[in-house]
């Protein structure tokens, strides 16, 4: 006779054992797929496992087992033929790449011993062998359940940021994610993947998968999104950055000055280097938005003809009376005048120059001089605020500060949690090379001479920040807030909105 008590256990290494508030949250009804209570809580899952990712990219998720997140993966970052490098440790590893193959890629098995994990000096070698970049995708994971390898992704990142290979890294993270750190961001994924049914501890049938940084095509998928949430207008906000002169000594000086906090962090500086942040790609993106904001610059009249031919209004940042005149010249419709007060990077269109005039003050030369609708930003935290601007010849205000502690933000725990404490406002270039407007912490005052290159300085710190941010670091990540951020509230952005009206 057998006797059996308890519950009973599923000892293997798929499905894990789901404790009892999420059996219990199984019997709770249904919601109505069509609600707004089911859409803001698949925003917050959304939200909340990029967090687990640790990536500020996004996540998306599928309803699919593991496999099914592999062929997610794949599809929307290869094409036939394309060749993938698959790092072999165990039988999953050699699984995704038989999903790449029978896609129709070209898989080639860098060889690895199922009793040892990934060599990152091998995957290095074999890198520095594809002279012509063939190799478009490297595949690994992080725990093969097959053999019990655990592979360091770290330092594989490490390896493959070392040989400067522009494959994508991508990463199965079924295994491990939720049991074990994984830094999507600063260990350099470019893709990664999971399961529902592991460390997630919920039953198998969803599969996730994490992007990274916001591309032009990332950029048009969150406005089909946005049209699917909203039938009002939307805008969007684009830097346009144009190459100028850097101190380069300068900026190799600033990264022996931050060699020692990467160190202590376990994390590799990033590459100083000038893009245009995928302008041409997000103009063709936006184009048909209600409004396009410009930011550090003005597009040039033949552009600004071409949004508008596309039925866009276009908006120009100015932190100057001269900036104002340039831009009117140009064409803009509107313009967003920015006070000195304004958290966040200024926008004025050199960064060489003396500090905005406070906003008010700007208010009124700008007006002076060019006869356009004027958009009031800058330290405007209250309905006396925004009364204020209006007063002084705005036509509308724009409020950032003042929505940091909204739920729907996007702001991190750290950074929340210094805006609770209310400490003092500075400028800093520390961060990224730009002047920008932040709560003093101890990163701005142990580098007050921060060279002027942006965004240089940003791609440099990137990898500094992001592992900071995920150890809930507030003393060395780039806290944004206007000067008047103190009158925050943590309220939903939509009482923000009618405390402000006037």
């Amino acid at each position: 006779m057998t006797v059996r008590a308890g519950r009973e256990f599923l000892a293997i290494p798929g499905p894990t054992t789901m404790p009892d508030e999420v059996l219990r949250a199984m019997h709770r009804p249904a919601l109505d797929i069509y609600s707004e209570q089911m859409v803001g809580m698949t925003d917050s899952l959304l939200r909340d496992l990029s967090k687990l990712f640790s990536t500020k990219g996004h996540s998306y998720i599928y309803i699919a087992n593991g496999h099914g997140a592999w062929e997610a993966t794949l599809s929307n970052v290869l094409s036939r033929g394309d060749k993938v490098l698959v790092l072999e440790s165990g039988r999953f590893a050699i699984g995704w790449g038989n999903a790449a193959a029978a896609m129709g890629a070209d898989v080639e098995v860098l060889k690895g011993d199922w009793r040892r994990a990934i060599r990152p000096a091998e995957v290095e070698a074999r890198l520095r062998q594809d002279k012509d970049h063939k190799i478009k995708a490297i595949l690994a994971v992080q725990v093969d359940t097959a053999s019990g390898a655990y592979n360091d992704i770290e330092a594989i990142g490490k390896a493959i940021k070392a040989t400067g290979h522009p494959a994508l890294f991508m990463v199965d993270a079924v295994a491990s994610l939720g049991c074990m750190p994984f830094e999507m961001d600063a260990w350099g994924v470019d893709v990664a993947m999971s399961g529902s049914q592991k460390g997630l501890m919920a039953p198998p049938g969803l599969g996730f998968v994490a992007a990274g940084y916001l591309t032009g095509e990332e950029l048009a998928a969150r406005l089909v999104r946005a049209r699917a949430l909203t039938d009002g207008p939307l805008g969007v906000n684009v830097f346009v950055l144009r190459e100028t002169a850097v101190d380069h000594d300068a900026l190799t000086a600033y990264a022996l000055e931050l060699e020692p906090e990467a160190a202590a962090l376990g994390v590799e500086l990033g590459d100083p280097h000038f893009d245009d942040d995928e302008l041409e790609a997000k103009l063709e993106a936006a184009a048909g938005v209600d409004v396009l904001s410009t930011t550090f610059g003005c597009l040039d009249a033949e552009t600004i003809a071409r949004v508008h031919a596309s039925g866009t209004s276009v908006w120009a940042t100015v932190t100057y009376a001269a900036e104002a005149c340039v831009a009117r010249d140009a064409g803009v419709d509107a313009l967003v005048v920015q006070g000195a007060e304004a958290g966040g990077h200024s926008g004025a269109w050199s960064d060489t120059g003396e500090p905005a005039p406070p906003l008010l003050a700007l208010l009124a030369e700008v007006r002076a001089v060019v006869d356009l609708p004027l958009v009031a930003t800058g330290g405007i935290a209250d309905r006396a605020g925004v009364a204020a601007a209006l007063a002084a010849g705005a036509a509308a205000v724009q409020a950032g500060s003042a929505f940091l502690l909204a739920p729907e933000a996007g702001t991190s725990e750290p950074h929340r949690r210094a805006l609770r404490d209310k400490g003092q406002t500075a400028l800093t270039r520390a961060f990224t090379g730009r002047r920008a407007r932040g709560i003093l912490n101890e990163f701005m005052r142990a580098h007050p001479d921060a060279p002027s290159a942006y965004p240089h300085v940003h791609h440099l710190t990137a990898p500094l920040r992001a592992a900071s941010r995920a150890a809930g670091d507030e003393q060395r990540i780039n806290l944004w807030a206007g000067v008047n951020y103190a009158r925050a509230e943590e309220l939903p952005a939509a009482e923000i909105v009618a405390r402000l009206e006037v």
